[in-house]
This record gives C-alpha cells, sequence and structure tokens, in this order.
C-alpha cells in the first residue's frame, strides 16, 4: 500500500472508531485497590512533612504505575517485584525511624497481599488474544515495559510494540489492545489508528478513564470526539473505605527526584553557568544552559532529514537529542574550526581571550544584571546573553550587530577582533553543517527501532568523532535552574543519583 493510500486508509479507520466506542475493560483488582488506596492513604498523611516521606511516595507511585503496564505473570515479572521491593523497603526504614504509622502499616500489608497473587490483567489479556488470534491483533504498552511484555507473550506470537512504534506502523490489524489506562499514551493512538477495534485493559480501580484529545482539539470545528465503552471484568466488591478526594490522578503519577527545589541565591561567576538539569531514558540526565541550539533527531523522518538543530527552549518531554559523554558539541566543534586556521590560530585564540577577558572583568565591576542593562540601552538585542558571551566556546555574539555593539562598549577596536571572530564563527557553522550530514549518513544505516522502544541509542561508528555519542528522549525538565560549571553544560552524564529511576 503507497503512502497516499495509507494515509486515506488511516482517515477511513479514524470515522469507524468515531461510528463505534473505544472499549476500555475495567478488570476487578482487589489486591491492587488496596495498594492504590493505601498510597492515597500515604499521600494525606504526608502533607504536614512530605520530606521524609519522599523516597517512600516516589517508589509507591512507581510500583502502582507498574501494576497498570506490566501485567505479566509473577515468574516473569521483575519489573513489579522490584518495585514492590523498594517500597518494602521504605516501609522499613520508616519504621524504624517514626514506629508504627497506620498508614505505613496498611501499605506494608497491601505489598504482602499483591505478593501472594498474579497480577489480574494478564490472564484477560492472554485470553483475549486466543479469542481474536494472535495473528489478527498488537498489544501496545508504554516504552518501559514493552520489552518486557514481549518476552512474556512472545509464545503466543503476537507482536507487542510501544506506542510510538504502532503509530508509526504501516498496515491495518484487526484488533489492538492497550495495557495501561488511556492517559498513559498519546491521543494519536486512537485520531490516527491502525484498526477501528481499540481496547484498553486496566484494572477498575483507575479513575481516570478518559481519552486524551489533542492540543488543539478544543479549538477545531468539529474536534475529534472518541466515545468510551466502560465493560467490567470480573468485578470485585467496591471498597467501603473513603477516598481522599483532593488527591488526584496527577498526585498518582510517578515524578522525577529532584536534587535542587530552589532557584539559586546568586548570580553564576567566572566559569559557571544557570542550567536546568534534563533527565533522560536510558538512566541519563543533561544539564541545559541557555545557549542558542542544540542538536536533535527526529527517528520517524525520512533519511537525510532526521537530524536538526532547535533552539534550546524548544526541548520539551519526549524529544531527542544527541550527546557526547565526555564534551558538548559545542567545544568539539569550536576547537575543530580553531585548529582548522593552523598558524592563524594563536592570533585568533588570543584575540577571543581578549575580549572576553574584558567583558568578564566588565562584568565582576557592574554586575551582571547592570551590565545587561548598559547593553540594551545601546540597542544590543540579545544583552540578556552578556554572561553567556565569556564562554570559552563561543566564539561570538550570533548577531553582527550586537557584537560590533558589544566592542565599541568593551572600548576595543573592531578590527581585526570583529573580522578574526567572524571567520572562526562561519568555519564552525560550516563545520556543523558537515557533521550534520555525515550524522545523518550514519543514521539512514541504522535500524532506529530499539530508539523508539527503549527511549535511548548508541550512536555506532567508525569515525572517532561521532563515538561516545547517543540520542536519548527527554522525560523530565526541572523547573528550577543551578548553578553548574559550563564543562558539565551539555554533556551527557550518568544519573547516579536516580533522579528519573521510576519513570521508565
Amino acid at each position: 500500500m503507497t503512502n497516499v493510500a495509507w494515509v486515506n486508509r488511516r482517515y477511513q479507520l479514524a470515522t469507524k472508531v468515531l461510528e463505534s466506542r473505544v472499549e476500555v475493560m475495567l478488570i476487578g483488582d482487589e489486591s491492587g485497590a488496596n495498594f492504590d488506596l493505601s498510597l492515597r492513604g500515604i499521600l494525606s498523611y504526608s502533607r504536614d512533612d512530605p520530606d521524609v516521606w519522599e523516597d517512600l511516595i516516589h517508589s509507591a507511585k512507581a510500583l502502582r504505575s507498574r501494576l497498570l503496564t506490566n501485567p505479566e505473570s509473577w515468574d516473569s515479572n521483575s519489573r513489579v517485584h522490584e518495585a514492590i521491593e523498594a517500597v518494602l523497603e521504605q516501609v522499613r526504614l520508616l519504621g524504624k525511624v517514626a514506629g508504627s504509622i497506620s498508614a505505613v502499616d496498611q501499605m506494608f500489608q497491601s505489598c504482602e497481599q499483591l505478593l501472594t497473587k498474579d497480577l489480574v490483567v494478564g490472564p484477560i489479556l492472554v485470553e483475549s488474544i486466543h479469542d481474536v488470534g494472535a495473528c489478527n491483533c498488537i498489544v501496545v504498552t508504554n516504552t518501559s515495559a514493552v520489552n518486557d511484555l514481549a518476552r512474556w507473550l512472545q509464545p503466543l506470537g503476537v507482536v507487542v510494540l510501544s506506542s510510538s512504534e504502532l503509530i508509526h506502523q504501516d498496515h491495518e490489524v484487526e484488533q489492538i489492545y492497550v495495557v495501561g489506562p488511556p492517559r498513559f499514551f498519546p491521543s494519536a493512538l486512537v485520531t490516527a489508528p491502525v484498526s477501528s477495534q481499540i481496547a484498553f485493559l486496566l484494572p477498575h480501580w483507575f479513575q481516570d478513564r478518559n481519552i486524551p484529545g489533542s492540543s488543539i482539539s478544543q479549538y477545531a470545528e468539529g474536534a475529534f470526539v472518541v466515545q468510551l465503552k466502560l465493560s467490567s471484568v470480573n468485578p470485585v466488591a467496591t471498597s467501603t473505605v473513603p477516598i481522599d478526594e483532593s488527591v488526584t490522578e496527577d498526585d498518582l503519577l510517578p515524578s522525577p527526584q529532584w536534587t535542587v527545589k530552589a532557584e539559586p541565591d546568586r548570580q553564576p561567576i567566572g566559569e559557571e553557568v544557570l542550567a536546568r538539569r534534563v533527565l533522560l531514558s536510558g538512566g541519563f540526565y543533561v544539564y541545559l544552559d541557555d545557549g542558542e541550539r542544540i542538536r536533535t533527531l527526529d527517528p520517524v523522518q525520512p533519511p537525510q532529514e532526521r537530524v536538526a538543530s532547535i533552539p534550546v527552549d524548544s526541548v520539551v518531554p519526549g524529544t531527542y537529542l544527541i550527546l557526547r559523554r565526555r564534551e558538548s558539541e559545542q567545544g568539539i566543534l569550536y576547537h575543530a574550526a580553531l585548529n582548522s586556521f593552523g598558524t592563524q590560530a594563536a592570533e585568533m585564540m588570543e584575540s577571543q581571550e581578549r575580549w572576553k577577558e574584558a567583558l568578564g572583568e566588565r562584568i565582576n565591576q557592574l554586575g551582571a544584571d547592570k551590565a545587561a542593562e548598559e547593553l540594551r540601552e545601546m540597542g544590543v538585542k540579545a544583552f540578556g546573553r552578556v554572561a553567556e558571551w565569556t564562554r570559552s566556546t563561543l566564539d561570538r555574539p550570533q548577531r553582527t550587530i550586537d557584537f560590533q555593539l558589544l566592542l565599541r562598549w568593551l572600548g576595543i577596536k573592531e578590527q581585526p577582533t570583529f573580522d578574526l571572530a567572524t571567520r572562526l564563527r562561519r568555519k564552525r557553522l560550516l563545520l556543523g553543517q558537515e557533521m550534520r550530514r555525515e550524522l545523518e549518513t550514519i543514521l539512514s544505516t541504522m535500524d532506529l527501532t530499539p530508539l523508539l522502544r527503549n527511549g535511548h541509542l548508541e550512536l555506532l561508528a567508525a569515525d572517532p568523532q561521532f563515538r561516545d555519542m547517543i540520542a536519548a528522549r527527554v522525560i523530565a525538565i526541572s523547573p528550577y535552574q543551578e548553578i553548574i560549571s559550563r564543562q558539565r553544560a551539555r554533556v551527557l552524564l550518568e544519573d547516579s543519583e536516580g533522579g528519573g529511576q521510576w519513570l521508565e
């Protein structure tokens, strides 16, 4: 089927979804409901002293999420086992500090109960697969659970995909079974379907059963609105214990653990910079400063169109960044550009050091805010980046007039400083374009399916300049800035503190 024909067919399938209903199978789960209730109790109890409870809450939220997406039988379910043990360990630690607290005791008992029974969604999923035939359906779950679920269902011969993989599926199937609540998945799962028959399987205790809509659907005339069909499977008696209505589903979702929880109380000095910690798939993180642009990868684009450079403030969860382990791409390109000028490199380096040193001294005298204000009054458009311009791997401000005005403000003659920096910038940009083309060539020969499935992928290449490069998906961005050394910005780092350990 041609691409155009497949797009047309997907429109037809979407129409069929509208004409019918998306099924949400609510599967009776007493053990999971008891754990859900215990977590809500902990959240309510911990409001007065949240820091003491933080580790327990993070691990419990992760366990709750895995109960929704990992329905494998106990002999195959390492992810849920791991999460239960993490919760029990935190319960034991809290017990030593705080003694017996009913909310903690309830969580301990609910975890013990979970260990005595298989999860309820798994058998219903297997039964459903048998009903339609393994070759006629696809099972979908979130990225972090897809590999485990695929191994468990391998004997049945059924295809298991992440939502990213399914959205780019190139043929129609009879039935889609989605493991987990609708809010865990992108709206394209139902608005651009590969099947007219879609069913979500989830325990009955998960409260939010709504299909997420497109971010623009509320503004669109005749927006795509999917009707739900709720069906109960093996229903259990409803709990009579009152639920704290102030605890929402958003409160119960796994969240990152940020080591910094407030803005810094001073400005960066010297070789320091303000940056946000960005958690990445695969147990990595990166500090992103307010620099101009950063290299990204879009694995679903055609070859030669996958690599792009976007503004840093355009990076959001779901963006794939291309990063290096030991040095930022900016640093590599800057030094490569400088070295390309041979004997003139020393003169260029001396010129760079001269104007940056003068700028650094001026900032130290006035303060960054006062320096920025003076530049703004002179007509410098990017005055807010004044501190960034002292960075050792930045050749010159982006706008020509900004650099000319900056040199005038510093009392430095425009030539030869302006010409040397401009030539260095042109060379760096040229090398960046060449690197992009070479990256595209490397990526055109690689299977990017593991990137969609696992969220990260090492770029294998014989050329040393492309070694230690990894593409990784952004999973969370800190709301707080930190002061770090410039050398740490935009460098791939290991998340040894575990800030994102429960997000995948």
